[in-house]
């Protein structure tokens, strides 16, 4: 199986702590929890909800996901 990666991202509705590029098969069944623990501690108050991409094949293509776009 090739490796894959996802960018993964944490929310509270107005703020968002910095994304972050992971190896899909590493976090694709993590616990928002699991997620949470690659993130500094003092971005906690933004953690309200996770958002991940879908797969990409290489990291460069994870990494220039734009959350939100068409």
């Amino acid at each position: 199986m090739r490796q894959q990666y996802v960018k993964v991202r944490f929310t509270n509705g107005i703020e968002s702590p910095a994304r972050l590029v992971l190896d899909y098969e590493k976090v694709r069944n993590a616990t928002v929890s699991e997620l949470s623990r690659y993130f500094p501690m003092t971005e906690a108050n933004k953690m309200r909800k996770v958002i991940m991409s879908h797969p990409y094949d290489t990291w460069l293509d994870a990494f220039n996901h734009q959350f939100g776009a068409k």
